[in-house]
């Protein structure tokens, strides 16, 4: 018995005009955001503030690395910054410890510096 294999699985469905649902969320958020900052402070600090939280919201709805959303990308640095890593002991464990020691040959000694000559430079285009 054969299945139907879905083509487009990275794809998401649009249901608010040319957006998903994700994106809307993020766009429609940062928007209400925005517009209840308006009638709480100052134009001039209003505008301050709301042209990167906008911009944090459009990155996290449109934005994409590797063919993967951001929001992806966030979550997984927050799990890492946060979640306990685990570091396995094992006590049998045996380690290859180098008995004889490797001798390290001494570098050369470098001569005493001296000028270049350059009597001859001249010559060199003619």
């Amino acid at each position: 018995m054969q299945f139907q294999v879905p083509q487009f699985i990275d794809t998401e469905d649009k249901i608010v005009g040319p957006l998903s649902l994700r994106q809307f969320a993020y766009v429609g958020t940062a928007a209400a955001i925005s517009g209840a900052l308006l009638f709480v402070m100052q134009p001039w600090l209003w505008a301050i503030i709301s042209v990167p939280l906008l911009g944090a919201g459009g990155m996290l709805a449109f934005g994409r690395v590797n063919g993967r959303p951001i929001s992806v990308y966030i979550r997984s640095l927050f799990q890492s910054i946060w979640a306990p890593s685990v570091y396995v002991f094992r006590s049998g464990a045996e380690i290859s410890i180098p008995t004889k020691p490797t001798k390290i040959p001494p570098s050369p000694k470098l001569g005493k510096f001296t000028k270049p000559d350059l009597a001859g430079i001249k010559n060199l285009w003619m």
